[in-house]
């Protein structure tokens, strides 16, 4: 809040309680956090003993192994969030981006005109597979609109560190019928990024064979994936000076220790380590120029600089390149006082990015052989889920007159508006008498492209405010038609369906007299025999005008549980 309370100081007519605050505060650059080691004054150096470098700690390993080990149940036990990243609203909009890349791709001939598939889409980190349930068929309707199925053939590929999340993806429903409508469309690995920069093998479950993405158009997805890799830290004091950020085997204490030469903190004598270093003093060199007498934090995701490195040796140069990372963001001008974990665990060690040190890491690594673009949602007041996108072609000529496709549809589809944006409208709404009309229910329902979650959250005050409605009002169609987009969009964490949500939804469109909609469902929940479903059905039946049925099943109801109100309906047919 410090920081963005003195960025907006650069603004015009500032409001005098502001400037107050700043001439009344202790120096934004004194420690208030217990971890006074972290920015403690260059004359109080502390050398550490039995320390490593940040990104040399225990806790990336103990992060991995708990991922491992917990399985689905890291998403399902609501331990490790995932909503506002897996949306139907995020997924559509990235559909849209990377559409438009490969249609750049596409109409500059680099697709390969044979091959059951001429380019992939890289998920780093699918955990609960939600965002990619949406994003892929999001992905294949727009291909379809355009005709160009035959043309662009993208296999989006999945991945996650464990094998038992990969094994229960697999047979999934949703991905099972996706494979049905478009065989080569996804594909699933346990793959990590270390794996990657070792160049191992990636096997393609379903396709039984390695990932090759040589000479073919790779575009990258991860969200909260970046802050999962590891990360050095560093800070340059008010005089200039660098330090690493050392650590302790648990990540719970941070220590400076001083650097001799920038340049040169990385040893391995290849060209990666020589891009680090060069990024890393580029920014090294602009906190002392731009932001003179003021201490700054870099956090600077080696990991994630190596596994981009590794994707695009084994992809090769004269292959184009994207990506879309969405993550909580951090800046190395932030007024910072301590380290800022974001760990949603204890053992789930996480980072936030700067999307500007990423952008300068491209820029030093891919120019001048390649056209380096990106565009990122990071404004002032910056939220806990931003976006960045990158594309990289290589040079051709007039390759730098030509504005790709998907930053214009990346401008369009999250800039203005964004997932942070859905979640402050749902928070605004929740609660309020908002949530009582019809006309904002619909309106968010749209603007949240359908999203099964959202539409749960106040499903029931849809039947309220839709209870004046006649029966012959065509709002009632509308409502119903909205109700059945989102349900067609669900999406369980289980292999199969939750019986509760299926209940609920087939009563759902009982109360809006859609008997056709909850029969359907209701005669997929049949082989369980519950009694609440039979008699669901049986009332379904008897508005259908099927009598005999509604009998059958009344009388079963009633012989399996004997209850007044089976045998009220039995009589009243």
């Amino acid at each position: 809040m410090l920081t963005e309370l003195q960025q907006v100081l650069v603004w015009s007519s500032i409001h005098p309680v502001i400037i107050d605050f700043f001439d009344t505060i202790p120096s934004l650059h004194n420690p208030t956090s217990t971890n006074a080691t972290l920015f403690a004054s260059s004359n109080d150096r502390y050398m550490p003993s039995m320390q490593t470098s940040l990104s040399q700690s225990p806790v990336w390993a103990i992060q991995q192994a708990y991922y491992k080990s917990q399985g689905m149940a890291a998403w399902s036990s609501n331990t490790v969030p995932y909503g506002v990243s897996s949306s139907s609203f995020v997924a559509a909009a990235y559909a849209r981006v990377v559409f438009r890349f490969f249609a750049d791709c596409y109409h500059r001939n680099f697709l390969a005109p044979t091959g059951a598939v001429n380019c992939f889409v890289l998920e780093g980190g699918s955990g609960s597979c939600k965002f990619a349930a949406a994003f892929v068929p999001e992905l294949m309707a727009l291909l379809r609109d355009a005709n160009l199925l035959q043309s662009i053939r993208p296999c989006t590929v999945l991945t996650d560190l464990c094998a038992d999340v990969i094994e229960s993806r697999m047979i999934h429903p949703v991905f099972q019928s996706l494979r049905q409508q478009f065989p080569y469309a996804v594909d699933f690995a346990v793959m990590s990024c270390d794996s990657i920069i070792r160049n191992d093998p990636v096997h393609l479950r379903l396709a039984n064979t390695t990932l090759t993405v040589a000479g073919q158009p790779l575009f990258l997805i991860g969200n909260y994936f970046l802050d999962s890799l590891p990360t050095d830290a560093f800070v340059v004091d008010e005089a200039g000076t660098t330090f690493e950020i050392r650590t302790d085997s648990r990540a719970d204490e941070f220590v400076p220790s001083p650097l001799a030469d920038v340049a040169t903190y990385y040893k391995d004598d290849d060209d990666v380590s020589a891009t680090l270093n060069q990024t890393l003093a580029s920014i090294v060199e602009v906190i002392r120029t731009s932001y003179p007498g003021r201490r700054g934090l870099v956090l600077f995701p080696v990991h994630a600089f190596q596994f981009l490195s590794a994707l695009r040796r084994l992809q090769g140069p004269a292959t184009p390149f994207a990506m879309l990372v969405g993550d909580a963001t951090v800046h190395f001008s932030d007024l910072l006082q301590d380290i800022p974990e974001l760990s949603p665990h204890a053992d789930c060690f996480c980072l936030p990015v700067d999307f500007d040190v990423i952008q300068r890491f491209l820029d030093v690594a891919f120019h001048p052989t390649h056209v380096v673009q990106v565009t990122s949602t990071v404004p002032v007041f910056s939220d806990s889920f931003q976006v960045l996108h990158a594309t990289m072609f290589p040079t051709a000529p007039n390759a730098s007159l030509i504005e790709p496709l998907s930053h214009e549809c990346f401008t369009q589809e999250l800039k203005g508006f964004g997932a942070n944006d859905c979640d402050l409208i749902l928070g605004a709404l929740e609660g309020s008498r908002g949530f009582s009309t019809l006309t904002p229910q619909a309106a968010f329902l749209a603007l949240s492209n359908f999203d099964f979650d959202v539409f749960l959250l106040f499903k029931w005050q849809i039947v309220k405010a839709a209870a004046h409605l006649a029966v012959a009002d065509p709002q009632r169609d509308h409502l119903v038609s909205l109700g059945t987009k989102c349900y067609q969009k669900r999406y369980s964490l289980a292999v199969v369906d939750d019986f509760n949500v299926q209940l609920s939804m087939a009563r759902w469109f009982y109360a809006f007299r859609a008997y056709e909609a909850s029969a359907e469902i209701l005669k997929a929940l049949m082989p369980t025999h519950d009694v609440r479903a039979l008699y669901l059905l049986g009332l379904v039946c008897a508005q259908l005008g099927a009598r005999d049925k509604a009998r059958l099943l009344l009388q079963s109801c009633h012989s399996r549980k004997p209850h007044t109100k089976f045998a009220a309906r039995l009589k009243a047919l």
